[in-house]
This record gives C-alpha cells, structure tokens and sequence, in this order.
C-alpha cells in the first residue's frame, strides 16, 4: 500500500500529491480531535467525580451540622420534660401536704370546738352548784337569823 501511495506521487501530478497531503492533514487533525475529545471527555468526568465527591462531601457536613441540631434539641426538650415532669411532681406533693395540713387543722378545730362545748357544760355546771350552794347558803343564813 505504501509502495502505492509512492508510486502515486512520483508519478503523478502534484494534485495528487495535494490530495494526499489534505487526507494526510485530515487523517492527523482527526486524531488531534479525538484525542482533544478523549482529554475533554476524561477531564470532564474528573471535573464531575470531583463535583459529585464536593456535593456528598456538602451533604455529610450539612447532615452531620443538622444531626448535631436535633441532638441539641433533643436535649433541650428533654431538660424541659424532665423540669416539667419534676415540678408536677413537687406540685402534687406540696397539694398533697396542704390537704393533709387543711384536714389536721379541720381535726384540730374540731376537737377544739368540742373541748369549748365541754367546757361550756362544766361551767353550767359550776355555775348551777354556785347558785345551789348559794340557796343553801341563804336557807342556812336564815335559819341562823331565825334562831336568834
């Protein structure tokens, strides 16, 4: 094929010797074009490896920055459930202690009510021996008047 080629050019006119220079300048700015494209082509798979690496790179941090906020969160809300859940205990424990007081003092009130009545009826009492003694008082100082 090459002793053809060269054949062709020595003995033929110098179109052909164009010709086979425009097929050779062809054939060489198409290897030049593929393999630009070969660079374009692997460069730009680079460029969208490098990319797809940023972005997931992008979303861990996004991620790991949005777990940390749930976490502090959680925490928050669990600091607040646990001071809300303390003080309804210390709530029903201090209503506790005041129905407790309320019904002591009731008992107490009572008990002291029932402690005046008494004393009530033992001064009626009193009173009834005072004014019986001052009856007998008076009938014995009249007996003694009499017997004078």
């Amino acid at each position: 094929m090459v002793d053809g080629i060269i054949e062709l050019l020595m003995g033929g006119s110098p179109m052909v010797a164009f010709a086979v220079y425009l097929i050779w300048s062809n054939s060489r700015s198409e290897k030049k074009l593929d393999q630009l494209s070969a660079d374009f082509g692997a460069r730009l798979d680079r460029l969208t490896a490098e990319n797809k690496a940023e972005v997931n790179a992008l979303r861990d941090r996004y991620e790991k920055r949005e777990d940390e906020q749930r976490d502090r969160w959680q925490n928050v809300v669990s600091h607040i459930q646990t001071d809300r859940d303390n003080m309804e205990r210390e709530l029903v424990r201090v209503g506790q202690t005041t129905q407790e007081n309320a019904q002591n003092t009731a008992t107490q009130v009572q008990t002291f009510g029932q402690n005046l009545t008494q004393i009530d009826n033992k001064l009626t009492l009193i009173g009834e021996k005072v004014n019986q003694i001052d009856a007998r008082t008076i009938q014995i100082s009249e007996r003694f008047r009499g017997l004078k």
